[in-house]
């Protein structure tokens, strides 16, 4: 196996590690792939306000070029949003919501419905439920269960007094319902 030695670090690693370069004799950079992506991250770091100021003047001069790139990506495939999404949030793949999705005969977890809400004419997803604290994934929920849940917060107690709320009872008033 042909290997190259690092400038940076100065360990051989294979050709691999290594990011193409036309203009270097062997076609390949001096740095391996770590190294760099460290050196880019550093410089980054050192000047971001620099970097992003630059980003976001290149954006404004080149709207027309990122839509029209983001309409043929989407063109060529209409999940790419939906996978970034799921892996950067979740850390699952579209593999990984279909079989839950499946699992739950594509019903909310909560209320056992299909999704109905829409934007846009298009029928959204399932959301994916997970818990804020530890990130572990419960499950799959409509829109209006998911902003139930949400909107107390994940909190046991507090969905516990609207049951109790909504649960009529010649025992229990209103009145008597626990202050927070």
């Amino acid at each position: 196996m042909a290997t190259k030695k690092c400038t940076k670090c100065g360990k051989q690693k294979p050709l691999q590690a290594f990011h193409k370069n036309k203009s270097t004799p062997d076609g390949l950079q001096i740095w391996c792939r770590k190294c760099k992506a460290a050196g880019t991250k550093r410089a980054y770091q050192k000047n971001h306000t620099h970097h992003r100021a630059k980003q976001a003047e290149w954006n404004k001069a080149n709207r027309a070029h990122i839509r029209n790139s983001d309409r043929a990506r989407v063109a060529k495939d209409p999940d790419y949003y939906r996978r970034i999404q799921l892996r950067c949030k979740f850390g699952i793949t579209v593999e990984d919501y279909d079989a839950m999705y499946a699992k739950q005969a594509g019903v909310c977890g909560i209320c056992g419905k299909p999704e109905t809400r829409k934007v846009k004419g298009t029928l959204c997803h399932l959301a994916v439920d997970h818990d804020h604290e530890t990130g572990k994934i419960r499950g799959l929920l409509c829109s209006k269960c998911n902003r139930g849940i949400g909107l107390l917060q994940d909190d046991i107690q507090l969905l516990s007094k609207a049951v109790a709320w909504l649960t009529p009872s010649e025992n229990c008033s209103q009145d008597q319902i626990p202050a927070p």
